[in-house]
């Protein structure tokens, strides 16, 4: 008898379940360069009810339009988008101020009642909000720095590798900013600056739909892409801001922009440029489609090739 009402005492004492809130839901899209990701997320955001929050690495300077193909003035007057133009061509947007600054922007636009687009090419920004990465606080060095900066890029490509040899597989090899930034946090911190990364539980429900194009399609779009970028005057644009800022400045190192600095200098013809850029673009868009590759081992990835079939996804995850 003195046993059961101990197993009906301990019933009653027992704390009740608490079944765990859902998430907030939010949308991400994402997909190589050129493959209609900012036209299509403006239209889905308009049926749904939307904003957009920006994962693009370029797309955060001031002034650097054309030759980062930016969303139209229209595209940007229909839907309200944030981490556009938000820092200067000489400031560096690091990781982890990007992270907390697109996990404020997704958390606002839920206040408002809205349903968040995570739109990008920037692998390495969607995996840290995704995934959400716990990102060491690594300030920057600066006598590391004044050491690093003396060193050729083959020099640092070879130092990146022997202290991160997988991340630097997935570092443009010629951008020398980036591999002093992960040279620097992989020599402090002791991690990969890219690579294995320690992740927390998401902070959203995320459901990711990427763009599929074929190769050649996509090659094509590529090439003539940056012939209507000088069509709408971007040699004049590199002019003006390599002027203004000089070539060592961040933004500067973009595609689409540092290949003009012989052309300026009298050391390459036009059509040199030109195929430098689509080349260059190619190659980047081959990283990304790796990065995507990686991303689907944790994130399940809604591949479409339509607008029509990511409406027809972000109908079943709304409704689940």
């Amino acid at each position: 008898m003195e046993k059961t009402k101990l197993k009906t005492l301990a019933k009653l004492k027992a704390p009740p379940v608490m079944k765990a809130l859902p998430k907030p839901k939010a949308i991400v899209i994402l997909g190589p360069t050129a493959s209609g990701k900012s036209h299509m997320s403006v239209n889905l955001a308009l049926q749904f009810a939307g904003e957009i929050v920006s994962a693009d690495s370029r797309h955060v300077y001031q002034e650097f339009d054309i030759g980062t193909n930016k969303e139209s003035a229209n595209e940007l007057a229909q839907i309200p988008h944030y981490l556009i133009n938000i820092s200067t061509p000489t400031e560096q947007v690091y990781l982890p101020d990007y992270q907390q600054l697109a996990f404020s922007a997704i958390d606002s636009i839920i206040k408002k009642e809205k349903l968040p687009f995570l739109v990008g090419g920037t692998g390495l920004y969607l995996s840290a909000v995704i995934e959400n990465y716990q990102i060491p606080n690594v300030a920057p060095q600066p006598e590391l720095r004044k050491e690093l900066e003396k060193l050729t890029t083959d020099e640092l490509t070879f130092r990146l590798k022997k202290v991160d040899p997988e991340g630097s597989q997935l570092i443009y090899q010629n951008n020398r900013l980036k591999l002093i930034r992960a040279i620097e946090f992989s020599e402090v911190s002791g991690q990969s600056f890219i690579a294995n990364k320690r992740t927390a539980a998401p902070r959203h429900d995320y459901c990711v739909i990427g763009i599929e194009v074929e190769r050649e399609k996509l090659y094509q779009t590529i090439n003539k892409r940056v012939y209507d970028m000088l069509d709408r005057g971007l040699e004049q644009e590199v002019k003006k801001l390599s002027t203004k800022y000089g070539w060592d400045a961040p933004a500067m190192l973009s595609i689409g922009y540092r290949e003009w600095k012989d052309y300026f200098a009298g050391k390459k013809t036009k059509d040199q440029v030109i195929a430098e850029i689509q080349q260059d673009t190619r190659n980047y868009a081959k990283r990304q489609m790796t990065w995507f590759w990686r991303m689907e081992k944790k994130s399940k990835i809604n591949w479409v090739e339509t607008e029509s079939e990511a409406k027809a996804v972000i109908k079943k995850f709304l409704a689940s």
